[in-house]
C-alpha cells in the first residue's frame, strides 16, 4: 500500500519566488494517469476552469441508420469527425426534414434539419458512434472539496485555464504540466505520498517557469530550481526534466513587497486572508484581513525571522528579508 503523510502544513512552495511571482503561480499539476488536479483553493468554493482540446460525445444512430448530430451549449455548431471523416456543418447547405418509415431514396448523404442538427445516411442502425471535436473549448464551474483542491479527469486536452494564487488566471499547456503523485481528501482531511513536494506552474507573460518533483523549467525573469536536472546555456536556459509552457496569464496587478524598518509591506494583493510566520518558528504567525490590497506586518511580532513565510488558502511562499528593497515610512502609513 502506497504510504500516505498527512499533510500538516498543507503546501510550501519548494522554490524560494519572489513575492512579485504571486500572480504567476498556478497550484496545478497532472498524475500519471493523466488527471489534472488544482489545490490551494477555498474549500468548499466554486471554481471556474477553462478546458481546450479534443472533445467527444456519443450518438445512437437510428433505425434507418441516420445519424443525427444536434449542435448543443457544451457541443455548439463546429467541424467534427465521424469515423475518421470530417464534417463541417457551416459548409452544408441542403436542409431536409427527417425521412419517415425510412424512406430515404433522394436523400443526399449529409444534409441538415430544419432544427440545425447535421444528418448522416449509411450508418449501422441503432449503433453508437464516438463524435468527435478537435477544436473543443469549455468552461466548467467545478465545486471545489473540503480539502480545497479539484480533480479533471485527464484526456485529449491541449490547455487548461486555472486560477492562480492571487485570483488571477493562467493557461498552461497541459502537456507540459508537471506530473506529480496526487493528494488525497479523506473525512475532510488533506494526505499527500511520504516526501510530495508540492509542484506549482508559474506564468510570466511569456516566458514561464514550473517546480515540481521531477525539475523545472525558467524563462528570461524567473528562475526556479527542481530536484534534479542539467542546466541550459540559452538566455532560456532549462533545469530538470519537466516544466510547463505558458499560453497566456492574466492579473489585475503583480504583488509587491519592500521592507521599511521591521516592517514588510505587500501592495497589488487580492482580498482575502493572509497569514505570515516565522519561517524557522511557524507558530510564531500574525493573520490579516486585506480589503484594499495592501498589508503591512511588523516582523519583530513574529521573532523578527529572516525569512518570513506568506500564506493565502493553503499555498505558503517564503519571503527572505535581505533581499527586499528598503522604502520610506510614508509608503508603509499609506497602507494603513
Amino acid at each position: 500500500m502506497r504510504k500516505l503523510a498527512l499533510a500538516i502544513v498543507v503546501v510550501t512552495a519548494i522554490s524560494l519566488y519572489p513575492i512579485s511571482a504571486f500572480s504567476q503561480v498556478a497550484a496545478a499539476f497532472k498524475d500519471s494517469s493523466g488527471n489534472v488536479f488544482v489545490y490551494g483553493l477555498l474549500p468548499n468554493s466554486t471554481v471556474s476552469v477553462g478546458i481546450k482540446g479534443t472533445g467527444t460525445r456519443r450518438v445512437r444512430a437510428s433505425s434507418c441508420g441516420v445519424l443525427v448530430v444536434h449542435p448543443s451549449v457544451s457541443f455548439p455548431v463546429q467541424n467534427f469527425l465521424v469515423d475518421g471523416t470530417t464534417f463541417s456543418p457551416s459548409s452544408v447547405s441542403t436542409v431536409q426534414s427527417l425521412p419517415k418509415d425510412c424512406m430515404l431514396t433522394g436523400y443526399p448523404s449529409v444534409f441538415k434539419t430544419p432544427q440545425g442538427a447535421l444528418a448522416i445516411l449509411g450508418k449501422t442502425p441503432g449503433a453508437v458512434y464516438p463524435i468527435q471535436y478537435p477544436n473543443y473549448s469549455t468552461n466548467k464551474l467545478i465545486t471545489v472539496n473540503t480539502c480545497g483542491f479539484v480533480k479533471l479527469r485527464g484526456g485529449n486536452l491541449t490547455s487548461v485555464n486555472v486560477p492562480t494564487i492571487t485570483g488571477g488566471r493562467g493557461d498552461y499547456a497541459y502537456s507540459n504540466l508537471p506530473t506529480s503523485e496526487p493528494m488525497r481528501c479523506v473525512r475532510n482531511t488533506m494526505y499527500t505520498p511520504v516526501g510530495w513536494k508540492p509542484p506549482t506552474t508559474v506564468a510570466s507573460g511569456g516566458n514561464s517557469s514550473t517546480s515540481g518533483n521531477n525539475g523545472s523549467t525558467s524563462g528570461n525573469t524567473t528562475a526556479t530550481t527542481g530536484n534534479t536536472g542539467n542546466s541550459g546555456n540559452s538566455s532560456t536556459g532549462t533545469t530538470g526534466n519537466s516544466g510547463s509552457s505558458t499560453v497566456n496569464s492574466t492579473t489585475s496587478a503583480t504583488p509587491t513587497a519592500a521592507k521599511s524598518g521591521n516592517l514588510l509591506i505587500v501592495k497589488n494583493l487580492p482580498p482575502g486572508t493572509y497569514v505570515v510566520a516565522n519561517a524557522i518558528n511557524p507558530k510564531q504567525s500574525k493573520t490579516y484581513t486585506v480589503v484594499k490590497g495592501c498589508l503591512v506586518s511588523d516582523r519583530t511580532t513574529i521573532g523578527s525571522p529572516s525569512t518570513l513565510l506568506i500564506s493565502r488558502q493553503g499555498l505558503t511562499f517564503p519571503v527572505s528579508w535581505a533581499s527586499l528593497t528598503e522604502v520610506s515610512a510614508a509608503q508603509a502609513s499609506s497602507c494603513t
